[in-house]
């Protein structure tokens, strides 16, 4: 058993000192591919070339400042899904599998505003009293056209 485990080390050691070899190796020649980098940099500037005039934009570092956004924020928008209650926009229901407008209880446990407190007007139910019935996607009977016709 102590025979395994000592060919063992020794594999270990000889593994490592390739290892360190093989590391010096490649930093020599990282550098020396530097150097020959230095030098043709500084020959084509003796020469006169200035790769910002050449319109080489590829030298020019790339920004990590993100862009502005265009659109209004969510809290100034309102839902095409809950019938234009404001506070909040269609992305809030992403976790609904049937997309349809939240409940009063929904909304207080987002922090969400409700109808009430968004001084908004709500939407007026149809001539026979009862709500409009809401389809998968939160559209209506009349918004959706049928693929048959």
């Amino acid at each position: 058993m102590s025979d395994k485990l000592a060919e063992f080390r020794e594999r270990m050691v000889a593994f490592e000192q390739q290892k360190r070899e093989l590391d010096k190796a490649r930093k020599e020649a990282i550098n020396d591919l530097l150097a020959q980098r230095r030098d043709v940099d500084r020959q084509l500037r003796e020469m006169g070339y200035n790769d910002k005039e050449q319109g080489d934009d590829q030298s020019e570092p790339v920004s990590n400042v993100p862009r502005a956004r265009t659109g209004k924020p969510a809290t100034q928008s309102t839902c095409s899904i809950c019938r234009g209650l404001p506070g909040h926009d269609g992305r809030a229901h992403r976790g609904q599998v049937i997309r349809a407008a939240f409940t009063l209880q929904e909304l207080r446990e987002k922090n969400l505003p409700t109808w009430a407190e968004s001084g908004a007007k709500e939407p007026v139910a149809e001539e026979n009293g009862r709500e409009r019935k809401r389809r998968p996607g939160g559209f209506t009977k009349d918004q959706v056209t049928p693929r048959w016709d």
